[in-house]
């Protein structure tokens, strides 16, 4: 509204806050965000090949929140959140944790057991 005027931004300053800091610093798809999840990916395989094929029980991949990635990029969270305090300059930006999710979203679904049923038999 005119003539009114905002509050300043909470923890003070000119606005600028650790995440405002490390997105103009990283991008989204960052060369360590995408390592990270290449590193990660065999991990995952394995976890859906054992829980799908294997033990044939929970089916990660068969519902919309695969929450054997969901996991992983939590515990990644936390321990960003450890990283964050010991030294900020090195902690994942919101970006590139998205990054992460979603890589290792499609490679969960390409090593999945509904992806090979409809690509080999159909």
């Amino acid at each position: 509204m005119p003539g009114r005027e905002s509050a300043p931004p909470a923890g003070g300053g000119e606005g600028t806050t650790p995440w405002k800091d490390r997105r103009q610093r990283a991008g989204p798809a960052s060369l360590r965000s995408v390592a990270l999840a290449c590193a990660l990916m065999p991990v995952i395989a394995l976890w859906v090949y054992l829980s799908e094929a294997v033990w044939y029980s929970g089916h990660p991949t068969t519902v919309s929140l695969f929450y054997h990635v969901t996991f992983v990029v939590f515990v990644m969270a936390l321990l960003n959140l450890l990283v964050e305090k010991k030294m900020p300059a090195a902690a994942l930006s919101p970006g590139e944790l998205l990054t992460i999710y979603m890589m290792l979203c499609i490679a969960s679904t390409f090593c999945s057991h509904d992806t090979f049923q409809i690509l080999l038999c159909g």
